[in-house]
């Protein structure tokens, strides 16, 4: 575990586990989980139900995208969902991966800045910032 105190990404053990999920997890046993406490509509479910080619990877893929986006509430009921199917040992994973201090730095930073050198960015893509207590931001 990390030697700090700081506030985690709750999706960071959930990717430190992907291919472990991936492998083993089914994604349309737990989708009614999401429904009832509102992190998915049936709209995202009947996505993941119904991506083509329709195999388990693909739906996992579609899955773990949407788990991604949806916020600490998803990953608390993602494990809760596991726990209420015959899944409890990827959520035991998932809560007893250890996060080093390299798993909580910013992440995921995607920028592209225009070619004609103006400064400006052209794209943004979604990054993780872990804020350490006691640590001056420069």
């Amino acid at each position: 575990m990390a030697s700090r105190d700081v506030v985690r990404d709750p999706y960071r053990k959930v990717e430190k586990n992907l291919v472990f999920i991936k492998e083993n997890l089914d994604s349309k046993d737990i989708l009614d989980y999401f429904i009832q406490d509102g992190i998915f509509t049936s709209g995202i479910a009947e996505e993941v139900l119904t991506f083509n080619p329709n195999t388990r990877e693909n739906r996992n893929r579609l899955f773990l995208q949407y788990l991604q986006r949806s916020g600490p509430r998803g990953v608390d009921v993602f494990l809760e969902a596991l726990d209420q199917t015959r899944n409890g040992f990827i959520a035991d994973r998932i809560r007893n991966t250890e996060l080093t201090d390299d798993d909580l730095d910013i992440k995921r930073v995607g920028l592209r800045f225009d070619s004609a050198g103006s400064g400006k960015c052209t794209e943004f893509h979604h990054y993780s910032l872990v804020y350490i207590p006691g640590t001056a931001l420069s």
